[in-house]
């Protein structure tokens, strides 16, 4: 074997090899693809060889090109063609040149003429993943926020609740919709209704009297939880640090029993009340308890007393002037 053919069998190989090499089966596609990348070719006793090191950068290029791609039907269903075109991810072109070859190792694009860029999935991968990990679909926000959607968009606006949208469907960040629950709980935590206070604290005039402060519950709060705090058509609400912090003296106040001992009334089925209001007398509730402000209850006594110590009853002035008339 001469040097220049023995040369030419270590840097050439022969058809077969090439083909195998290339993973190319069609033998119309071989010479197209030779003449494409312009690959050095010698024959030696009529037989042609093509050269080793052009065919590897073939190889090269090519998984190179299909590293930075997905083939169409992965694709399409992962995502669709709606949500594609949404984002408006288009399909790039095979080159003619990677066709017909890697058939085996790149067999997702075997007879494939489009592709997708792999930046551009991954992107819309990780935007959707993120979504996933990250947001509520509205079903599962209206659970979480115990809400429906007629108070949805108020609720949103108002929390400032992050949203993204997916296709025609709306998602919501759920740090955020953990934080609008975070917030309404304090609220109720902290805070007593009004109707809690007079029934079983305070009564109304005690608390006036202490001049504590009303405070009307946002809108958007009642929008939501609206299973675990149940207070419909309550909006009036005491902060629980104002009403617990009320003082009241030892013996200012006195129970039912002893405010009809000082007023002599056997009974307080229809006389207490009206006294109580007309007298202007401070109550306080205790529990199921209706407790009077002992100072109030003493004025009014006196107050009494001093009528009919410097008044005469119709009885006693007829007495006085019968006695009168007998002298």
């Amino acid at each position: 074997m001469s040097i220049a053919k023995g040369k030419i069998l270590n840097e050439f190989i022969d058809k077969e090899t090439a083909m195998k090499k290339l993973e190319c089966s069609s033998m119309n596609v071989f010479p197209s693809i030779m003449s494409i990348y312009k690959v050095e070719q010698n024959t030696v006793d009529r037989r042609k060889y093509y050269k080793l090191s052009d065919i590897e950068e073939i190889i090269e290029k090519a998984n190179d090109f299909f590293n930075k791609h997905y083939s169409c039907p992965y694709v399409v269903e992962l995502f669709g063609y709606p949500l594609l075109n949404k984002y408006k991810i288009k399909s790039v072109t095979i080159p003619r040149k990677y066709r017909g070859i890697l058939l085996q190792t790149r067999k997702e694009f075997k007879g494939a003429t489009n592709c997708y860029e792999k930046t551009d999935i991954d992107k819309l991968k990780q935007k959707i993943e993120d979504i996933n990990s990250n947001y509520l679909d509205r079903e599962n926000t209206f659970k979480k926020l115990e809400t429906t959607q007629d108070y949805i968009v108020d609720v949103v606006s108002k929390f400032n609740i992050r949203t993204k949208t997916n296709g025609n469907k709306t998602y919501y960040n759920i740090e955020d919709l953990q934080a609008a629950i975070e917030e309404v709980e304090k609220f109720y935590e902290e805070h007593y209704t009004a109707q809690y206070v007079y029934e079983n604290i305070f009564s109304r005039d005690i608390v006036k009297a202490r001049n504590v402060k009303q405070v009307r519950i946002f809108n958007h709060y009642k929008s939501i939880l609206r299973k675990k705090y149940d207070f419909k058509g309550i909006y009036i609400f005491y902060k629980k640090a104002d009403i617990d912090n009320i003082s009241i003296k030892e013996n200012e106040f006195i129970d039912r029993n002893s405010i009809l001992k000082m007023f002599e009334i056997e009974s307080d089925r229809f006389i207490l009340k009206p006294v109580v209001k007309e007298f202007g007398i401070e109550t306080m509730q205790t529990g199921n308890s209706l407790l009077y402000r002992l100072k109030d209850v003493k004025r009014a006594v006196e107050e009494v007393k001093n009528f009919f110590d410097t008044n005469y009853t119709r009885k006693q002035v007829s007495e006085i002037i019968d006695d009168e008339l007998s002298y």
